[in-house]
């Protein structure tokens, strides 16, 4: 009779421990969120990122990493060392980010997929694994012929456009690939969001935003609502909510453009909650521009340097995928896209790990809040903390 009683109760506590390290993995991705902004941040660019969708594809690959290999991984990404704790973690951040969905006014999902070499030894657990805890559809393809590599790439741009709307048209570019390429671990994210309370597109109108390097003519759209806002001698934060408060967007705005590098230079997750935490509600009127933006680019060199590096070697050790260490990462795909208009916001990511074989080659007042100089924002899933993306608008 105890014998019935011990499953569900271990079913209970592992769920339970999995529940409070899926937190702690927030706020590590949370951390590489505002790290990983910095590392690619340039003065007087527009940027826009997904760090989630990185964390997510790397999640993955960092199953098949061992011994130096992953512990570089872990430094610099925030995994934790246990392998049963990071899959845990991010089964259960996964399935708790989309749990709010609803399409008449909020989509929000998340996908992974795996396209490997069909005739290479990979480890059965490696996918079983990949499988159960990152709902990872799992392809065999062929990358050794002209042909059938362009098929694969074909295929792989498919689905990441099937997941994101078609947002995220062409990840893989035609030379991305080759003979020697024997994964690409992919994630996708969309989101599409209505306001709270929509602008009035009878008040949009042109006006000067205040840029770098340069001042530009910006569609303004304008509305008043209450929201949470706070601010310190530098900065100001403002929290406008999407239905049902299921997310946020988030602006941090330096008093004018003058101060903004000095701003980013200084902006840090620390910096950020500290702020976020002192924000109360107040009836704010709110002038915020229209804005479209999309990014790509290959995160390799960015990780590398910033201490990553054996995962790009030769001397790389993802045994964890092969039994060998035969692989390494050639290049991180992410390409983003954004449009923040009078109904709402949609936005996508993905991001493409390609692994190849081992080479010879290397409330009282009213605020207002003109949201018309550079400003960094964010979008925030309320349900767990995570910051889905990041980006910044200088021009």
């Amino acid at each position: 009779m105890k014998n019935f009683f011990l499953i569900p109760l271990a079913i209970f506590v592992m769920n339970k421990a999995y529940s409070q390290d899926y937190k702690k993995q927030v706020k590590n991705n949370n951390q590489f969120t505002f790290e990983l902004f910095s590392d690619l941040n340039a003065a007087n660019k527009n940027l826009f990122l997904s760090p989630f969708s990185v964390s997510s594809a790397l999640a993955m690959t960092y199953e098949g990493a061992r011994n130096k290999t992953r512990e570089e991984m872990s430094d610099i990404l925030r995994f934790p060392k246990d392998a049963e704790t990071i899959n845990g973690s991010f089964k259960n951040l996964i399935s708790e980010t989309q749990k709010s969905t609803n399409p008449k006014f909020y989509i929000l999902t998340v996908a992974n997929s795996i396209w490997a070499q069909k005739d290479y030894n990979f480890l059965h657990a490696f996918f079983s694994t990949v499988k159960d805890c990152y709902d990872a559809k799992i392809e065999a393809v062929n990358f050794k012929t002209g042909e059938e590599r362009e098929l694969a790439r074909e295929k792989i741009n498919h689905w990441t456009a099937e997941k994101t709307n078609n947002k995220i048209k062409n990840l893989l570019d035609i030379n991305t690939l080759d003979k020697d390429t024997k994964m690409v671990l992919v994630n996708a994210v969309y989101f599409l969001a209505k306001w709270d309370k929509s602008f009035n597109k009878k008040l949009t109108e042109t006006d000067t935003f205040f840029g770098l390097p340069q001042n530009t003519k910006k569609y303004f759209m304008h509305t008043k609502n209450r929201m949470k806002y706070a601010e310190n001698e530098h900065v100001k934060l403002l929290e406008i909510p999407y239905k049902d408060k299921r997310a946020s967007m988030i602006i941090l705005m330096p008093d004018t453009s003058l101060n903004y590098n000095e701003f980013t230079t200084n902006l840090t997750l620390y910096s950020y909650d500290k702020l976020y935490k002192k924000a109360e509600y107040h009836n704010v009127i709110l002038t915020l521009p229209k804005f479209k933006l999309d990014y790509k680019n290959d995160l390799s060199k960015i990780l590398y340097d910033a201490g990553m590096r054996r995962a790009f070697t030769n001397h790389a050790d993802f045994s964890g995928m092969t039994c060998k260490k035969e692989l390494r990462i050639d290049k991180i795909i992410h390409q983003t896209f954004i449009n923040v208009d009078e109904s709402g916001t949609e936005a996508a990511a993905a991001t493409a790990v390609v692994m190849k074989r081992i080479t010879s080659v290397n409330p009282s007042d009213l605020i207002k809040f003109n949201a018309n100089h550079p400003f960094v924002f964010l979008i925030k899933e309320n349900t767990t903390g995570s910051i889905l993306f990041i980006g910044q608008l200088v021009n």
